[in-house]
């Protein structure tokens, strides 16, 4: 049988919401930030913590959010890259830590 798999969002997320609006503190809330396209928000999936982010503009079109992700997915599939290119040059030379 198959079990249902259950992502937990924090259900407070939209007070935090408000609170970063009005300048007052919200780290005590599900509610981690927003960006230029979308809001972030506290989830745990498997017993692992998460962000689970979410389209902030509603008024967005189902093309301008596919596009908006597969250029997030363009960005971390080059930060990647970058980060084992980097990793290569730190043990090439034999470093520890960033001098």
């Amino acid at each position: 049988s198959k079990e249902a798999e259950v992502i937990e969002i924090a259900t407070d997320w939209t007070h935090g919401e408000v609170a970063s609006k009005e300048n007052r503190s919200y780290s005590h809330i599900g509610y981690i930030g927003c960006g230029a396209t979308k809001r972030a928000i506290y989830a745990r999936f498997g017993g692992k913590e998460f962000v689970l982010t979410q389209n902030s503009d509603e008024q967005t079109t189902c093309d301008e959010v596919k596009k908006n992700l597969t250029g997030e997915y363009e960005l971390l599939a080059l930060c990647h890259w970058f980060k084992g290119k980097f990793n290569e040059y730190a043990v090439a030379q034999e470093l520890r830590t960033v001098p």
